[in-house]
């Protein structure tokens, strides 16, 4: 995979070259600010490239099934809850261990600083992306992937830009910033790490699910600057392509113990008092022990886990009735408390920087 880890996004990167020569460094990423949490027009002081990419009408991949799609959003709509939980405590801390991701979110100062901030805009990504339509004409999802997409591109011009003058910033064999391989990676986390986490809530996705879902994040891969020929076909391939960026970039860091930490903060903070110790569960559930001690995520006295573990049991032993009826089952208590807490807290602007589609509203007993 080195390829993949000497290549960027070309266009997004030409277009983030022409924002950041238009004016100085500071004026330039207080506008890119503007764009990245901003889904109105792009502001008229904007260069001329960056209004065409953010106004641009952007087509889909050609083998693109409109119709699966569909489906592996209804996937997400009915499975929020758990898939939820899996990115709070899973995806994002297998993102910490990825030494070369955690150094770069170290780098932007983004996470430990303001880390609830950041979850919001991570989590609204997803629900803009898996709300019925977002991916079609007029819909949150391509704006706010094309948003991302630019962000990634100006963390990769920034860090670029700041190691010419001091080389302890980035190592030039380490790859770019942001490269190819990571991309990939992300979008296969968000893919294939959620569904092989469902089994362990007693969720188990059919065939025909696992693949609707998968092909919808393919699609968005394309649409974030992935590229088509590099981009995994099936669940299969996802598998194999993280189980080999994990072989590869697995690591214990200063950088993602300190993420993961703050991680925890976050969602201890939402939750009540009497689950603080859930999410540390959760954490150890999906990603095993071996990676969670890599994390230094804390381990809760034995007597809790063995609760714990009884519940889980009785948890997937129960679950497919509550996928059946569509109640939601006590592991979403976490998911629906820290989901409220982020709405709350983001009411009041323009736009709330974490609202949730009227269509996911129901599955999560949001008022």
């Amino acid at each position: 995979m080195v390829e993949l880890s000497q290549i960027g996004d070309p266009e997004a990167d030409a277009v983030v070259a022409d924002l950041f020569a238009s004016g100085s460094v500071g004026s330039a990423s207080a506008l890119l600010q503007t764009l990245v949490r901003n889904t109105m027009p792009p502001p008229r002081e904007a260069p001329d490239s960056v209004r065409q990419y953010l106004l641009s009408e952007r087509s889909l991949p050609p083998w693109a099934e409109h119709d699966l799609m569909t489906d592996g959003q209804r996937v997400f709509s009915k499975y929020c809850s758990q898939m939820s939980l899996s990115l709070y405590c899973s995806v994002l801390a297998e993102g910490y261990l990825h030494w070369r991701m955690a150094y770069v979110l170290h780098l932007t100062g983004r996470m430990e600083t303001n880390y609830f901030r950041r979850i919001a805009e991570t989590v609204q990504f997803v629900l803009d992306v898996m709300a019925p339509g977002g991916l079609g004409a007029g819909g949150a999802g391509i704006a706010t992937i094309l948003r991302v997409r630019l962000m990634h591109a100006a963390i990769r011009h920034l860090i670029t830009e700041r190691a010419a003058t001091d080389s302890s910033t980035w190592d030039g064999s380490w790859g770019v910033p942001i490269c190819q391989e990571d991309m990939i990676a992300t979008i296969m986390g968000y893919s294939v790490v959620v569904l092989d986490d469902l089994p362990a809530l007693g969720i188990k996705p059919s065939r025909a699910e696992q693949e609707a879902y998968f092909h919808v994040w393919r699609v968005i891969g394309y649409l974030i600057g992935c590229e088509d020929e590099h981009l995994p076909r099936t669940v299969e391939e996802g598998r194999a392509f993280y189980d080999g960026v994990r072989a590869r970039h697995y690591r214990k860091t200063l950088e993602g113990v300190e993420l993961e930490q703050a991680a925890i903060k976050t969602i201890q903070d939402a939750v009540p008092g009497a689950m603080h110790d859930m999410p540390l569960q959760y954490i150890r559930c999906f990603i095993g022990d071996d990676y969670a001690d890599m994390l230094e995520v804390p381990r809760p006295p034995g007597w809790r886990r063995r609760i714990f573990g009884s519940y889980v049991r009785l948890h997937r032993r129960f679950a497919w009735l509550a996928a059946e009826t569509g109640f939601l089952d006590a592991a979403a208590l976490i998911n629906r408390s820290m989901l409220v807490g982020m709405v709350e807290k983001s009411r009041g602007g323009e736009r709330p920087s974490f609202a949730i589609p009227e269509s996911l509203r129901a599955p999560l007993e949001l008022n």
